[in-house]
């Protein structure tokens, strides 16, 4: 927890951000796992006030595969690549044509 709460306060002096994300329980030591997000991802509400802290939200970038969206239970069914789009592209034009 050291080492968590010094990185936090680090990002907090460095970018003005800093994020904790709990990621999990350790059933071994029954403790919480956390998790230091990087505040680089940050992206703030753009019509926010930075001088009052009025913001209506605030989030974080991320990556998942599409495996793991499927896994979360999210619908991937309008998700294709541009690569996948292209090719879905040319095969029903050579089917028409």
């Amino acid at each position: 927890m050291k080492a968590l709460r010094y990185y936090k306060d680090s990002d907090k002096y460095s970018t003005g951000v800093s994020c904790v994300a709990k990621v999990g329980w350790d059933g071994k030591t029954k403790s919480p796992k956390w998790d230091r997000v990087n505040p680089l991802l940050c992206v703030p509400d753009p019509f926010g006030d930075y001088f009052t802290g009025d913001y209506r939200y605030i989030g974080f970038y991320s990556i998942r595969t599409k495996k793991e969206m499927d896994d979360m239970g999210w619908d991937t069914s309008w998700c294709t690549d541009a690569v996948d789009g292209e090719k879905e592209r040319k095969r029903t034009e050579q089917l028409n044509a």
